[in-house]
């Protein structure tokens, strides 16, 4: 197995931390873009630099330069730079992207991985959902990593950049002290926790994917010299419902916490296909919801105690 250069794009969270202990593991040379203006308090061990711009920088060329990465990864869906909350990331967003893309052609890249989310899809679709299935994604959020992807898709028929897009379900997970906030279950286990009120859409449904198992795939895509296709989706194969999520919950931390139900989602029956990931990037599920989310629920009860003693909080 080869060495090359990573640049991995995105700030401190849950995805970046596993990624670079994984990249570590392999003996691989990992470089941090993190998307802030200034220098972070913790820097990583095992990171050969790490820089503070953001991405719409003038200084991001030189970074580029610099380095000269052999694959870069923007961590896009999964960034924790971009909370979504405001308008202004949806403006950001492409701009620091586009900056990105042009300093990766530029430097001679060898392939460009961005983590896509499939929430892209019309959730109004019925049975399976591949890759070619129908997009049409309802929030700003959506809308922002979708027109990313179209972006990249150019950039790479363009520029002769080597470009794949990762579409990946909800990312759980707990390392470090890190979890995905954009994650449906970890919202839900933090509320329940917190002792807030959780709403639950009874016929709303997500497929939930553990953060090795994409860690994993995504150091396997840096190792592929030929890819078949430039759009996958990453995904466990199988859909819970927020009701179902939240019972869970409640058994696993012994709590009785009351929920609210609100109107049930007329959504369509459908599950996320992730056959061309599995055929072509020998991507595998090993670790399931069922046994990795009580672990993470479990670790989500333990830091909320150290963090009711005044010592560490959720981040």
């Amino acid at each position: 197995m080869f060495s090359i250069k990573t640049l991995l794009i995105g700030s401190q969270g849950l995805f970046l931390e596993a990624m670079i202990s994984k990249l570590n593991k392999e003996a691989q040379e990992v470089f941090v873009l993190d998307g802030k203006g200034s220098k972070s308090k913790q820097k990583h061990p095992g990171v050969m630099e790490e820089y503070h711009f953001s991405y719409d920088s003038d200084n991001i060329e030189d970074i580029f330069n610099s380095i000269n990465p052999d694959v870069v990864v923007f961590t896009g869906a999964l960034d924790p730079t971009f909370t979504w909350k405001q308008q202004r990331d949806s403006v950001h967003y492409p701009a620091g992207l586009n900056n990105i893309l042009i300093s990766a052609s530029k430097s001679g890249v060898r392939r460009l991985i961005y983590l896509s989310t499939t929430d892209v899809y019309d959730p109004m679709q019925f049975g399976y959902i591949d890759e070619q299935s129908p997009t049409n994604p309802k929030g700003q959020r959506e809308k922002t990593i979708l027109n990313g992807e179209e972006t990249v898709l150019a950039y790479g028929r363009d520029e002769n950049l080597d470009v794949v897009i990762l579409r990946c379900s909800d990312v759980y997970g707990y390392y470090k002290g890190y979890y995905n906030a954009q994650c449906r279950c970890s919202e839900i286990a933090k509320q329940v926790l917190e002792g807030e009120s959780v709403y639950v859409d009874k016929g709303k449904k997500y497929d939930f994917l553990y953060v090795t198992d994409l860690v994993q795939l995504v150091f396997q895509v840096t190792q592929i010299n030929q890819l078949g296709h430039n759009k996958y989706n990453i995904c466990y194969g199988r859909s819970y419902s927020e009701e179902e999520v939240f019972s869970r919950i409640n058994e696993v931390l012994g709590k009785e916490q009351d929920v609210k139900y609100i109107n049930d989602t007329q959504l369509g029956e459908s599950e996320f296909v992730n056959e061309r990931a599995k055929k072509e990037l020998n991507f595998t599920i090993k670790y399931t919801f069922e046994e990795n989310f009580e672990e993470m629920v479990e670790d989500f009860k333990r830091s909320h105690i150290i963090r009711t003693k005044g010592k560490k909080g959720f981040r």
